[in-house]
């Protein structure tokens, strides 16, 4: 089995770390990114099997860049007065499951919540992904009122928090087309782009 991502080829380098920088921005171009996520495509070879690249993508990720609304699906990203602020995900194959946490602002910042939804994670052909969403959660306080992003998770999870929780019902597929120790980029069944990075 393999237990890490292959040394990519030089010049992947320069573009990644050119990719970097732009996500970092403000309000990042799909126009100025779309070549470094092509190249960067182009230079990585895939893991061989399912389970190797479910090796490389265990762990907590921070979103830093995406083309859709992040919580499009709970219909919160359009509200008036909701800011989304940090977004996590956190993949835990061992237990095929993977779950999004994000911090969101009510109210021109005077309170937080915190989301957490879980879903159920099947691996296809590499570099395919399958999801199946279960649980959601909308939790009053920020995630740092359960200590860290990973610690906020599992009590969520768990059950802690005041909020309301509520059953979800939908599915998805996400396709990896760039991953190493510290940066990831995926696509969404949807045409959504993804990248994130190790926090």
């Amino acid at each position: 089995m393999e237990h890490a991502p292959s040394k990519q080829p030089s010049g992947s380098d320069a573009l990644k770390a050119t990719l970097l920088r732009q996500v970092v921005r403000p309000q990042p171009s799909l126009l100025d990114l779309q070549p470094l996520i092509a190249g960067l495509q182009q230079s990585w070879q895939p893991p061989s099997t399912g389970e190797a690249l479910a090796v490389i993508l265990d762990g907590l990720w921070q979103l830093r860049y995406t083309t859709a609304n992040a919580l499009s699906r709970l219909g919160l990203d359009d509200l008036p007065g909701v800011e989304r602020r940090r977004t996590y995900q956190f993949v835990d194959a061992a237990n095929s499951r993977l779950f999004n946490l994000a911090e969101v602002e009510l109210a021109g910042g005077l309170a937080r919540g915190t989301i957490l939804v879980r879903a159920a994670l099947r691996l296809g052909e590499v570099p395919r992904v399958h999801v199946h969403f279960e649980r959601s959660a909308l939790i009053w306080g920020g995630i740092d009122e359960f200590g860290t992003a990973e610690g906020a998770i599992r009590r969520l999870d768990a059950g802690e928090g005041v909020g309301v929780r509520f059953d979800v019902r939908s599915e998805g597929s996400v396709d990896t087309l760039y991953i190493d120790t510290d940066l990831r980029i995926a696509l969404g069944n949807r045409g959504t782009i993804f990248i994130l990075t190790r926090p």
